[in-house]
């Protein structure tokens, strides 16, 4: 049968019409797009040969998801595109498989520079959040075992592994630094550093403790300070002098101990001013409560101790021992440093820790 002339062109709409309505349908049931959280071509991806996994949701095709829980086996993470969305993971062991985990144990894989050169962050740091972005793989890191709090951090892909932390190694140890003798305590939590004064590369940083910062040098406006974690991890910059306020000398247990020396000791500090460091004295030296006055203590063994010394000063201030702190020991923490001991400059040897 043909149509005539005059029905062709209601037979053209008629054929659009059906068109238009089949894909307006298919868009209709078309199934969601999660594009955003899948990772792009070029994008990171992190592996581990011994790793656990607490949950790994499996969505097999024709069948309910399920969960499986993952131990010591060789696992490819990929983070995805947005902060907390779960992880594209690949298992390989025994059975080989497919999954999604909601967040991996990432780990720091070496020591690692960041920040504009502004952190150093030792294998001990713990991060957060890990997620990718067209600039690269970011981090949420929580330096100083939780002291101190630096949203997405960009990371090299290669320093950031899977499993459990690995062991910190002795040349890991943080640079020695000149330290001015003076001391600095930020204003309010959150604290920006400059990579020099006034930068525009700038990180912003917040402290979620009470920390002490050591000043290296002085500038205008600007101050330079440092912050060494327990965990060996190091943040330095340049700070608004606004910003702070002159501030205690807070010493943090350190996950580096000096062989035979205080759990409590810090990194060795050598500048032309000042040093610090784990020094001996010969037993029976006496110890005062103020230079020279208010003799309460005799040192009684060879072990080292942490001392404190400014160049020129007749004093140098014993720190930090093995087992003591100063202050009531339900409010004080258990690393806080001494304030009344000290010993006659001229009975102290440092000793290379």
């Amino acid at each position: 049968m043909f149509l005539s002339a005059r029905n062709r062109p209601r037979l053209r709409r008629l054929l659009a019409w059906i068109a238009v309505v089949a894909a307006t349908g298919a868009c209709a049931y078309a199934p969601p797009s999660h594009a955003a959280d899948r990772a792009r071509p070029s994008a990171c991806r992190v592996r581990g040969d011994r790793v656990d996994l607490d949950a790994v949701t499996v969505r097999p095709p024709d069948a309910a998801p399920f969960t499986l829980s993952v131990r010591g086996m060789a696992v490819e993470a990929t983070p995805p595109a947005r902060r907390s969305a779960d992880h594209p993971v690949s298992v390989s062991g025994l059975l080989t498989f497919d999954g999604t985990a909601r967040r991996p144990p990432y780990r720091i894989e070496r020591r690692t520079t960041a920040g504009f050169g502004m952190v150093s962050l030792s294998r001990d740091a713990d991060i957060g959040d890990v997620w990718q972005d067209d600039a690269g793989l970011r981090a949420d890191l929580f330096l100083g075992w939780g002291e101190v709090e630096i949203r997405g951090l960009a990371l090299p892909c290669g320093a950031v592994g899977l499993g459990r932390h690995l062991p910190l190694e002795s040349e890991e140890s943080s640079p020695e630094a000149d330290f001015d003798g003076t001391t600095w305590a930020p204003v309010s939590r959150r604290l920006v550093f400059y990579a020099s004064p006034g930068s525009a590369r700038r990180l912003a940083v917040r402290f979620r403790d009470e920390v002490s910062l050591w000043g290296t040098e002085g500038r205008g406006d600007f101050v330079r300070v440092r912050y060494e974690g327990p965990d060996g991890s190091v943040l330095h910059g340049w700070v608004r002098r606004r910003d702070v306020r002159p501030g205690p000398a807070i010493l943090h247990g350190g996950a580096r101990d000096y062989a035979g020396a205080p759990a409590c000791g810090r990194g060795t500090i050598r500048g032309p001013k000042i040093r610090m460091g784990p020094a001996v004295a010969p037993p029976g030296t006496p110890v005062y409560a103020a230079p020279g006055k208010g003799p309460w203590a005799r040192v009684g063994t060879s072990s080292p101790f942490v001392a404190l010394w400014r160049a020129g000063d007749p004093w140098t201030r014993i720190v930090a021992v093995d087992g003591l702190s100063e202050g009531d020991p339900y409010t004080q923490d258990a690393c806080a440093p001494l304030e009344h001991a000290w010993i006659a400059s001229d009975a102290v040897r440092f000793v290379d820790p």
